[in-house]
């Protein structure tokens, strides 16, 4: 039987997923009609779907009964919000422009993905009851909104990159930033990214171990997908360095990075199965 704050919480995701879609359409519009009241009012729809998530989240944590990042579900729901919020307070001032288009895609998915997760212990991750340990799953989110931004920025740039090769030069075209400013975007993000994922590794192992003495971190999946995708950010660096690949190169290596963490990660958890049942 549903309570009033399951009812609540499904009405908050509804009105966010809907308008993360409105969002991404007004987007997509400002492309071709560059018109100030677009933008203003995709900024203002933006803030009231942040709004409407954030209530969720509320939402999810009474009717759960935990923090957010004790599940697989509300680290997901806590990571789309995160990426929502930086999209509302610094799109401005990064000049994101068309990027903010791939980003709203990005948590619209991610958001879905989170609703259609049953709300269940068997989501829960053991042992984040301790506070060292709940410490370490945010520090890994924001790893992972850096690289989603990061490979969001790389997109848009072998984009640009593909239009000035073949000289086509669309709307959208004309509205990515330029391809130096793109790159250094995906550079500084990919590089915050890598470290804040190295305090994660640190900070989880650490902590793990102060619970369990015996623990072993080659045996844990979590570990191992994780330092996969240290070793894979790592060599992003190193290509950059020792063989050049800066530019187009650079940032096939880097979207590559990104599907990998995603197929990773959803091999890992799998899909939820009330998404599953609608596939």
């Amino acid at each position: 039987m549903h309570t009033v704050a399951d009812r609540l919480y499904a009405l908050f995701m509804s009105g966010a997923l809907v308008g993360y879609l409105v969002v991404a359409l007004i987007y997509i519009a400002e492309i071709g009609f560059r018109r100030n009241s677009l933008i203003v009012l995709r900024q203002a729809l933006l803030g009231v779907v942040v709004l409407l998530h954030f209530m969720a989240m509320l939402l999810f944590s009474t009717t759960t009964g935990g923090p957010l990042f004790t599940g697989i579900d509300g680290a997901a729901l806590l990571f789309a919000w995160i990426l929502a919020l930086g999209l509302l307070l610094f799109e401005k001032r990064l000049s994101l422009g068309a990027l903010g288009a791939f980003v709203v895609f990005v948590i619209f998915m991610v958001t879905l993905y989170a609703y259609g997760c049953p709300r269940a212990a068997s989501n829960r991750f053991p042992g984040l009851e301790s506070l060292w340990l709940k410490s370490h799953v945010p520090i890994l989110l924001l790893g992972f909104v850096c690289f989603t931004l990061s490979a969001c920025a790389a997109i848009m740039y072998l984009l640009k990159e593909h239009s000035l090769k073949h000289k086509r030069f669309t709307a959208m075209s004309r509205r990515l930033p330029s391809l130096p400013t793109s790159d250094a975007i995906v550079y500084y993000l990919s590089a915050a990214g890598l470290s804040l994922l190295t305090i994660g590794i640190m900070s989880g192992m650490i902590g793990q171990h102060s619970l369990e003495a015996a623990y072993n971190p080659l045996h844990d999946g979590k570990v191992i997908f994780s330092l996969i995708l240290w070793c894979l950010y790592l060599g992003y660096f190193l290509s950059r360095r020792l063989l050049g690949w800066r530019g187009r190169r650079g940032n096939l290596v880097n979207v590559f990075n990104f599907f990998i963490m995603l197929l990773t990660f959803f091999t890992q958890h799998g899909l939820p199965e009330s998404l599953q049942n609608k596939m």
